[in-house]
This record gives C-alpha cells, structure tokens and sequence, in this order.
C-alpha cells in the first residue's frame, strides 16, 4: 500500500534517491512536496505534478500505475527497471534516457574564464525555454528557491550556453537543463562549459552525472562522459 510519510529516509546512492533528498532538503515534507512509500520498496516525491520515484522494484506494479494516474502527473521520473514493470498497466508517451557520469582526463582543474554563477534567471530561460517543456513561473520558482538556499548553482557561459548543478550531495553532482542558444550552437561553447565545471568539480574530489536521451548521446561522450545506468522519463500519461 501507498502511504504519505513525514520523515523521508534514504540509503542508497542513485540520483533519484539524491534528487527526492534534496526535495526534502529544500521543501520540508510538510510544506508543497509530499512524499510517499510503497512498502519498503520504491520512495515517491510529488512537487506540484512532477513525481520523481526511487528504488529498484516495485512491490505492486498495478498499485503504483494506479496512484500515479490519480495524482494526475505531468512528468514522471523514475528508474528503468520499474519502468518495466509498469509497462502493461500504465499506458503513457515516455522516453529511456542514459545516465551519464563524467570521466574526462582533459582540463582537470575546470576554468573560471567568462563563468558567470549568479546568471540572470530571465536570461537562462530564454537559452532553455526552446529545449525543454517548462513552465516560466514554475521553473523560476523552484529554481530561485534553491539557489537561494544553497542547493542548486546555475552557470553560464557568455551570455549563450548553461547548465544548472541541480544538487550536491554526498560528493555527486546532478547536471540538468544544458542547453545553447541556436544561433550560438556549433562553436564549442557547451563543451568548454561542461569540462569545465566538470573538471573544477571532479578537482575538488566530485564527481558530475546527467541524464541524456539517444540523439545526445554522441554528444556527451565527445564531452568526456560514460554511460552508468538508465532513467525514464514519462512527459504524458495516456
């Protein structure tokens, strides 16, 4: 059985367990994220409509694809072997993405040149808004929140290409949101950005991981990344 919990415990280390951690680092559980187990198996966070799910099986498949149609998800993030599980009781559109970790021995001490790490949010939207479904208010909300509370760092690179640390935890850093203005792309800037943070963390003993999906892949091997592992991603439930 589902439940709603109020203390919000993990143990293993997956970047769906890190990124439901710092939901509740940065939100509390008894604030806008709720946060649900199903038995000792899978821990659920809802912030507004977007789920993130951790944990590498579910005890009751049925049950889970029930509770996320009636949360009435937007997006749905969660790992590739639950996915699986879910297939014959939750019709929806949705994508297997590779998980990505940094291993790059090319410019090992990062850069500081042109960073700039207090960008204007207006300005990283304008860049993301065209690569990813996002709603403005939403976006700005969660993400000022954040970085406010020392959770989240955004950067960019000559006003043209970014990329937001979305956590830091336990010596793991979640990338998200890479992306380069068009008329800017094909000149290197999101390469020297990504080993460049990558590298200054990966100086300080940390390592950068991301999610990609297959028309990126080539890309982010170019970079100096590896992949790990598999997340899916449901962007619409049918």
């Amino acid at each position: 059985m589902i439940k709603q919990i109020s203390s919000v415990e993990l143990d293993n280390d997956s970047i769906f367990a890190g990124k439901i951690l710092t939901l509740r680092d940065a939100y509390g559980v008894e604030n806008c994220c709720r946060f649900y187990k199903q038995k000792q198996n899978l821990t659920i966070s809802a912030l507004g409509r977007d789920v993130v799910i951790a944990g590498a099986s579910s005890s009751d498949p049925e049950e889970l694809a029930a509770f996320l149609r009636m949360s009435d998800a937007r997006t749905v993030l969660l790992p590739a072997p639950v996915m699986r599980q879910l297939e014959d009781f939750l019709p929806c559109e949705k994508r297997y993405n590779h998980i990505m970790r940094y291993d790059c021995a090319d410019n090992p001490n990062g850069f500081t040149d042109n960073l700039d790490r207090l960008p204007d949010l207006d300005v990283v939207f304008g860049i993301i808004k065209d690569e990813f479904p996002i709603e403005y208010s939403s976006w700005l909300t969660d993400l000022s929140h954040r970085i406010r509370h020392g959770f989240s760092v955004t950067y960019l690179l000559e006003n043209a290409s970014t990329v937001t640390a979305l956590y830091d935890r336990d010596g793991t850093i979640f990338l998200t949101q890479v992306a380069t203005l068009p008329e800017c792309r094909g000149k290197g800037l999101a390469t020297r950005l990504l080993r460049g943070v990558c590298g200054t963390y990966k100086a300080s003993g940390k390592e950068s991981v991301l999610i990609c999906r297959d028309a990126r892949l080539a890309f982010y091997e170019h970079v100096g990344f590896v992949k790990v592992g598999e997340a899916v991603n449901i962007y619409r439930l049918l």
